[in-house]
This record gives C-alpha cells, structure tokens and sequence, in this order.
C-alpha cells in the first residue's frame, strides 16, 4: 500500500518526501528499502524522524511506514524472556500488565518517556535507533542486557542493543536497509531488583538530562550483591554500561546506608572521569539520584522480582 501523506505532519515535507509505502510485511519493507535504495527509509512512529525532516537534517524522498507490521507489535513470553516488537509503542508498554510484571524497569522507562500524546507514537526501535543518551528506553533496555533482532535482506541477527549505539545520534542500524524487527528482554528472577532514576527535566515533556537503570543481582543469603548492571545515559551522549562500576559492587553488603553512597560516589567518578560532558548541577543530581537508585533496587530485590512498585 502506497500513500503520499498518510500523516498530517507530514504535509510540511511535501517537497521533501513524495511517497510513503505503509507495509504489511516485513519483506515487503525490505524489498521497496532495496528498490530505491538510498532514496527510502524506515520509518516508525516519526517522533524523532519528523523533527528531523522539518528541521533539513535528512532528506529521504521515501518513507516506509512499518508501525503497522502484524508481528512487529506482538508482546509474548518465552522461557525466561519477553519477545516485544519493533513496532510496540510506549504507549503500549505503558498499558501491558504483561510489561508491568515481567520487566517492570521498561515499564517504569516507558511511563515517563514524553507526554500521552509522544508514548502513543513513539516506538522502542525508534528510541533505539536514534541513539539518543538520554532516551529513557534505550537506557532501560541496556540495564537489562536486551538483545535487538536486526533485519535486512540477507537474513535476522539478534545484537546486544548496547552494541547498536555509535555516537550521539548516530547507530549500527542503516535505516535505509535495515529493520529492528524485535526486543528479547530478560525477565527478573528472584533476588533481582531494578529502579531507573531521572534527573528531573526542565520542562515535563522533555527529555530528563540524565537518566540511570539500575538491575542488581543479591546472593542466596540475600545479603551482598552478586551481580549488577549498570546503565547510565546523558544529553549529548549515547546509553553506556558502567562496567568498572558493576565490577567494584560485587560484595557489597546491603545491611547498611554505606553501600548506596558508595555505589554513588562510583557512578558520580565514573562520569566525571570519563568524556561525559557533566555540569557541576548535574554532577550533585547524579551524586543524589544514584545512592537513591541503589536502595530502591536492594528493597525490590528483599521484596521478590516483578510489577513495578512505588
């Protein structure tokens, strides 16, 4: 199906844009991106993309609209996973019970992701392949250790979707060629707790200026942490793991407040050592957000895995 201006925001582009297949298939998206290659390009909810067209910062004369991809808006579990489409919006994710009980941090990042009106066209494929550091979607996804279904015309491959992010702005996804088909997210286990924090944005409806997904991992005893994943993102900057961080929190004992300021001071060291452009505000923001991050993912791991809480 073949439309010029299925979208009204898409009037302003007439000049730019000339034609947009809105597909019905996987394939059939592939096959026109290869038909006029390097004129056409995927297109999801159009959230970050229109922007860009309006603004003159691309200039694709074709769109292939694949938010209306049957497969690529199916939620489903699988054995100590969820399978979540490409296609699956916030809004989505925000409205599933199944998100809310098996991966309550995605849940949480996608309750606080834009406005309403942003979540019901904004989708987890666009928050990734725009690679925005702050997009509080791609950072929950790399706290998680999700793996992206990348395809084009030679086949599928699953990639750690921490991998997918170059620079700011820039990812491994080729727009014009390639399609995030699908997220494979671990599910929490027991003694597996989460928190995603955010610093808080100048105006509701935009991005936090930096945002941080927490899942730890506590011992049988439930008394140090096993494992931790750590995942940090900043205006300017694309969604990072904090490995040497998870590295020194293995041990920690949780009976006491040392560990959260500890944790906090890591992460705070972490940013400001690092190439991260952090403003002194934002460095007391992270010095307050991450020790706050620590106990709430310690009480959810004493409290069992599962449903996002207060």
């Amino acid at each position: 199906m073949s439309s010029t201006a299925p979208f009204e925001f898409l009037e302003v582009n007439r000049r730019a844009v000339i034609d947009v297949l809105v597909a019905s298939s996987v394939n059939e998206a592939l096959g026109y991106l290869t038909s006029h290659h390097r004129e056409a390009q995927v297109m999801g909810g159009g959230t970050c993309l229109m922007p860009q067209l309006q603004r003159g910062e691309i200039r694709p004369m074709r769109l292939v609209d694949v938010s209306h991809i049957g497969p690529m808006k199916r939620i489903a579990r699988e054995e100590g996973a969820l399978l979540i489409g490409g296609a699956v919006t916030f809004g989505r994710l925000e409205g599933c019970d199944v998100i809310r009980e098996a991966a309550p941090l995605l849940y949480e990042a996608a309750s606080s992701m834009g406005t309403p009106a942003i979540r019901r066209l904004a989708t987890l494929a666009g928050n990734v392949a725009a690679s925005i550091g702050n997009a509080d979607g791609a950072v929950a996804l790399v706290a998680l250790g999700a793996e992206a279904e990348v395809t084009n015309l030679t086949g599928a491959q699953w990639l750690p979707v921490r991998s997918l992010f170059v620079q700011p702005g820039v990812s491994r996804i080729n727009p014009s060629s390639e399609i995030v088909t699908a997220f494979r997210i671990p599910t929490l286990d027991e003694g597996q707790g989460y928190a995603l924090v955010r610093a808080k944005p100048a105006v509701p409806w935009q991005r936090a200026p930096f945002v941080l997904g927490l899942v730890l991992t506590l011992d049988d005893p439930k008394a140090k942490v096993a494992r931790a994943s750590v995942a940090v993102g900043w205006a300017g900057g694309i969604p990072t793991r904090l490995e040497a961080v998870e590295r020194a929190m293995v041990g920690l004992a949780i009976a006491s407040e040392e560990p959260a300021g500890a944790f906090g001071a890591m992460v705070r060291d972490a940013l400001v050592g690092s190439k991260a452009e952090i403003s002194p505000a934002l460095e007391m923001d992270i010095a307050r957000l991450a020790p706050r991050a620590f106990r709430r993912a310690v009480e959810r791991a004493l409290q069992g895995p599962g449903v996002a809480r207060a």
